[in-house]
């Protein structure tokens, strides 16, 4: 294989490991919710911060891989990896 579809499936891949990072660390979070009850504004705060938190290794891999170009086969790994987290391991 050549060095471009090598370093896309690695980026696919990688991209694929942080939306299982992402979703892990939503784990802790609810976790830590239902271990410590919060009202609904306190909610809205701790989701605004940990998303906001969150996209940045997202922004920061698109970055060091493609210059800053936000391409559809990395959102779309993304969730792909949310997803298996989400109904697989979670």
């Amino acid at each position: 294989m050549s060095q471009i579809i090598l370093g896309q499936v690695q980026f696919i891949l990688i991209m694929l490991c942080c939306g299982m990072g992402t979703i892990a660390g939503y784990d802790v979070l609810r976790l830590f919710r239902w271990l410590v009850p919060h009202a609904g504004l306190a909610v809205l705060l701790e989701d605004l911060l940990y998303w906001s938190a969150g996209a940045i290794p997202v922004f920061y891999l698109f970055f060091l891989f493609h210059d800053g170009e936000i391409r559809w086969y990395g959102i779309v790994s993304i969730l792909l990896g949310i997803f298996l987290y989400e109904y697989g391991l979670s």
